[in-house]
Parts: C-alpha cells; structure tokens; sequence
C-alpha cells in the first residue's frame, strides 16, 4: 500500500488492527490525539479510493499481546518464549 504514508499505515493498524483507541494511538506514537485522527481519516480516504474499506477486528480475532518490562528481555531463555505461545 505504497499510497498511505508510514504513519497514517502505522495509525490505521493500530486502530484497526491492534483495536487501540486514538488517545492510545497517540500516546504510544507520541503524538497528539487530533493528529491520530487526522492520519485516521486521510487514510480511510486514500483507501477509500482504491476500493477498500477496513473494519475493525473483534476482540477475539486480535493477536495477543505479552506486556513486558524490556529490560527483561536479557533474562529469557528461548526455550519459555516459545512455550509460551
């Protein structure tokens, strides 16, 4: 989809995709709130040129997400990441 700029692809994953909430969005880019929604609806636009109409995932079709504090990332061993999923 080289016709929607990285952030406005970033934005609409994480909308559409991860499910977050736009203040979510913008908090975790760093950005302001109105300027997730700005790239939120230039992308649905752009993407609405070409065809395409996205909808969000429901709840149980997300992927799941493993929080952790990075700095734990140097005591895993390979062999619990896997297992756990």
């Amino acid at each position: 989809m080289d016709f929607l700029s990285e952030r406005e692809l970033q934005c609409l994953a994480m909308y559409f995709y991860d499910g977050l909430r736009q203040r979510e969005i913008a908090k975790s880019l760093g950005i302001k709130q109105r300027t997730v929604s700005h790239y939120l609806d230039r992308g649905r636009a752009k993407l609405a040129e070409h065809g395409m109409t996205p909808q969000r995932l429901q709840r149980e079709e997300r992927p799941k997400t493993i929080l952790m504090d990075p700095r734990q990332m140097d005591n895993l061993d390979p062999e619990s990441v896997v297992a756990a999923f």
